[in-house]
Formats: structure tokens, sequence, C-alpha cells
């Protein structure tokens, strides 16, 4: 009886959605850049070097299987906290934004104009254009975690709470993404957004991906300070738990996870290898069934500039 239970545990783990994101990397692009900061707009997916969920290893008796965790480093990047998750540790529910001034622009922006002292001026260029990355993309992400995009609930169950995660957040998203992309590039025409083969037509601007800054020291440098700054100051990644903070990461480390990231997420053959008509046409059968409505899209899209400049606007004051 007990393996049989473990069995099951096993196969629900095996349907579990993807890691989530607030925009997907075309959106956090397109929104800082229509915000009229194209200088940042290629910052503006570093929150995202690390995966929002990871896995945790319980082991046996009898077997060994894993459960789902908000990162700790999403929370951080995010100034989010993990609140918890609904069946049995299976589905994270929605992050919590505690109001404690966590987020970690802040904190890179006073060291870089208050603190350091004998910076190049291209040191000092590129630390700026770090923590207004930061800004940007937590800007963004307010307007829609977790509303427009969803997320389980305390009280729903393992079915429920999968289902928004990967119907409500992850396929949102990405269907957001596409008619970002298609509506910036092609003049909402999304038939021309895909070429003979069913691939994503890339403009010239996206030749080489979703344009992304290349990590460097400085850039690396910036992230672990704040890292240091929300250890110093105990803040928790876990709401209700005073002992879960993080430990910051190394230059080489973060540089290299950013990296990755860029790798995985944003090159140009991810996307004609992720973002096809199938896959297009898949998701805007969802969007019917589900009564998502492209001027809904636009209408955050929009959103999420001007929340990006309000907040852009307060870091120079």
């Amino acid at each position: 009886m007990i393996r049989k239970s473990m069995e099951i545990v096993l196969l629900l783990v095996v349907i579990l959605p993807d890691p989530a994101f607030g925009w997907w990397p075309i959106g956090h692009y397109e929104i800082t850049k229509r915000a009229g900061l194209p200088d940042i707009a290629e910052y503006s997916q570093l929150p995202d070097y690390e995966d929002s969920w990871s896995p945790i290893v319980w082991t046996g008796p009898p077997e060994m299987f894993e459960v789902a965790d908000i990162s700790r480093y999403f929370c951080w990047s995010h100034a989010a906290q993990d609140a918890g998750e609904i069946a049995a540790g299976l589905v994270p529910i929605k992050p919590a934004y505690p109001d404690d001034g966590r987020y970690p622009c802040p904190d890179m922006w006073y060291v870089v104009q208050h603190k350091l002292g004998n910076l190049t001026p291209e040191q000092k260029i590129e630390m700026e254009k770090t923590a207004r990355g930061f800004l940007a993309h937590n800007a963004a992400d307010r307007v829609v975690h977790y509303a427009f995009f969803g997320g389980a609930d305390p009280g729903d169950g393992l079915i429920e709470g999968k289902d928004k995660w990967l119907v409500e957040h992850s396929h949102k998203e990405k269907w957001a993404d596409y008619w970002i992309y298609i509506r910036e590039n092609w003049a909402s025409d999304w038939e021309a957004a895909f070429d003979a083969e069913g691939k994503l037509e890339l403009t010239v601007e996206y030749a080489n991906g979703v344009p992304v800054a290349t990590p460097t020291d400085d850039m690396a440098f910036m992230m672990q300070l704040s890292q240091k700054v929300s250890r110093k100051t105990r803040r928790f990644t876990e709401a209700g738990k005073d002992y879960y903070v993080i430990s910051p990461q190394t230059i080489s480390e973060i540089k290299q996870k950013v990296q990755n990231t860029i790798n995985s997420k944003v090159t140009a053959e991810k996307l004609r290898s992720d973002y096809t008509r199938a896959d297009f046409l898949d998701l805007e059968a969802e969007a019917v069934r589900e009564g998502w409505l492209v001027p809904q899209v636009i209408a955050k899209y929009s959103e999420a500039q001007s929340n990006v400049l309000l907040w852009m606007n307060a870091l120079a004051q």
C-alpha cells in the first residue's frame, strides 16, 4: 500500500509544470525598450537567471522522490517570499510580496552612488545598468504577478493548483509573449511571424535571439553585493520562518548561471525551436477555451511599461 502511494506521488511529480516566470523573455525586453529604455532592455532578463522553482529531494522509506519549492534565489531576485505549498509539498502556492524594502535594485544603486570609490566610468555604467535592469524586470512583473498570470492558492487541491501554474501562468505567459512579438515586429499579423517551416521568423533585431547583455564581473559583483545585503539584513525567503536566508554566490558562479540562462532560453536557436506556428495555434485554441483576450494582454503590457517608468523615475529622485 505504501509503495502504491509512492508510485502515485511520483506520477504526479512527472506532470508538474515547468518553472514559471512573469513575463517571458520577449515580453521583458519589449516592455523595457518600449518604456524608452533601450539601453536597459538587454539587462531586464537578469532576475530570471535562476529557475523560479527548485526541487527538494525527500528520501524513503521506501523510495526517493522530489517535491517542488520556490527557489530562494528567485525570492531574492524578485523581492518575494515562499508562501508554502499544497498537496504534501508537491505544488508551490503563489509567493508573497512583503513590503519590507527587499528589492535588489535600491541596494545596488545606493552602493554604486555612495559607497564605491575609484570606479572607472565603464564600471559605473555597467553596475547602474545591472541595477536598473533588475528594477525594470521587477516593475513589469508586479503588474501581472499573480492575478493576471495566476498560480496555486492555499485552498487548492493538487490538480487545481497544478493547472493554475501550467495553464493560467506558464501557457498564458508564453501566449502573451507570442502576441507581444507579433504586435511589435509583425504589425499584429501572426501568419507573417512564421516562416515556411512553421518556425518563428526572426527580425534583424532578433537575429541572434532576444538581445541580452553579456555577463561581466561588474554585473555579477552587483548581484553578489545585493545577495550579501539580503543575508546581512536577514530578509527571510520563506514567509513565517526566520531562518531561511540566501547564501551569496561567487562572481564566477553568477556569471555562469547568467550565461546558462542565455543559452537555454533566449538564443535564436531556442526561439526557432520553441516558438512555432503549431505551438502558437495550440495556445490560441487554449486562449479561446480559457477566455483569454489579446486586448487584455496588450493592456497589461502597456501598464507594465508605465510601471517601469514610474519606478525608474522614483529611483532617480
